[in-house]
């Protein structure tokens, strides 16, 4: 009896979820659009990024809306196109990363370019963590639990580059929001269903174990890490 009444309000999480993550993307992002990318003519990759991106998680809304009404079989068909729209996102993503990266460098004073070399392990994190979670995604599309939490994973790990560029943020700050709605969801399933699903149990260590990692990258900067992050920016 229990179980009945609560499985009911999964879609309407996963639309409340998605909304909030959505919102703060857009809020975040609202900060550096203009400056940063329409104030002047910028390489077409940038334009090509903020479009996906945008039109990404405004149809991961839709899409969980469509779950929440149980409109499954439409839900399945726009399916097909978002993943190729997450597909461009992610691989303009990578590429706008790198072009943003190499002019904040070129920008920097020489003894301050290590440090800027070191941070393109940051956006490279959000947009490889991003990338697997959706191919996640798509390969269990036909698994209805395992589906849907990788794709709010994914919504929830794009809300990092976005609350880093809210102003007044501390730098030790910037990964406690997007930690805190990973962490929710695992909350959420501990209450909702007794347990963990292993889209949780394995994603959730790898996506903070990433974290970790790339973090260390930045503030560690070895010499092999500098090399590479160099050859990739271009610089």
């Amino acid at each position: 009896m229990a179980t009945s009444a609560i499985k009911p309000t999964i879609p309407w999480f996963g639309f409340s979820f998605a909304a909030a993550c959505t919102t703060l993307i857009f809020f975040g992002f609202s900060f550096t659009l203009y400056p940063e990318v329409l104030s002047r003519l910028r390489p077409l990759v940038l334009y090509g990024h903020v479009a996906t991106a945008a039109a990404w998680m405004m149809l991961v809304v839709v899409q969980a809306g469509l779950a929440m009404r149980r409109k499954l079989a439409l839900h399945r068909r726009i399916g097909a196109w978002g993943f190729g729209l997450g597909t461009v996102a992610a691989v303009t993503a990578f590429a706008s990363a790198l072009v943003l990266r190499h002019e904040h460098i070129l920008q920097a004073a020489i003894d301050r370019r290590a440090g800027r070399i070191a941070f393109l392990s940051i956006p490279l994190n959000s947009a490889i963590v991003f990338s697997v979670l959706l191919a996640c995604a798509y390969a269990w599309r036909h698994r209805p639990a395992t589906h849907r939490r990788c794709m709010l994973l994914a919504a929830a790990v794009l809300t990092l580059p976005a609350v880093a560029r809210i102003p007044g943020i501390d730098d030790a700050w910037r990964m406690v929001p997007t930690d805190a709605l990973i962490l929710l969801l695992v909350a959420i399933d501990l209450v909702r269903e007794r347990r963990i699903h292993p889209a949780y149990w394995i994603g959730v260590p790898a996506i903070f174990a990433m974290q970790f990692f790339t973090l260390q990258l930045f503030l560690d900067r070895p010499e092999w890490w500098i090399r590479t992050a160099s050859f990739l920016c271009g610089v």
